[in-house]
């Protein structure tokens, strides 16, 4: 497994001076908000290491690449999710639960997104809460 991992890092270092390289790592750190599974650090690392004269710059493309990814999320699960959810689960919207949750998402979701944000969780769950309790942003 080790080798694997070296050998796959090995390639993204050998690519990381192509003109195509950084497009492709600010995608798959924007699609890392669909697909948990993508590397984004490593190719956010690469990057920066590649360019530090400019560190500033692809650090920044990689971060409005994520929230905007995050953003989208949350905006294809407020207007999808509860559909899904009242079909899988119809009496959930009516619950005392959900309705504590609801409110105080919208009361406190941004800040506490924000902080899941900057913490190295990851934030796909939290994305979805906000989504799902109609936290306008």
């Amino acid at each position: 497994m080790l080798q694997k991992i070296n050998f796959f890092i090995g390639k993204i270092k050998r690519s990381v001076h192509q003109k195509w390289y950084l497009p492709l790592a600010v995608l798959f750190s924007y699609m890392d908000a669909f697909v948990p599974v993508v590397p984004n650090e490593v190719f956010l690392v690469l990057g920066v290491l590649s360019r530090p004269g400019s560190w500033i710059n692809v650090a920044g493309a990689f971060t409005l690449a994520s929230a905007l990814g995050a953003t989208t999320l949350a905006a294809l699960i407020q207007w999808s999710g509860p559909y899904i959810l009242d079909v899988l689960f119809p009496h959930l919207f009516h619950s005392a639960q959900w309705l504590g949750i609801t409110s105080w998402m919208q009361e406190h979701g941004d800040w506490g997104l924000f902080w899941v944000a900057l913490s190295p969780f990851p934030q796909h769950a939290a994305v979805a809460l906000v989504g799902l309790s109609g936290v306008s942003f």
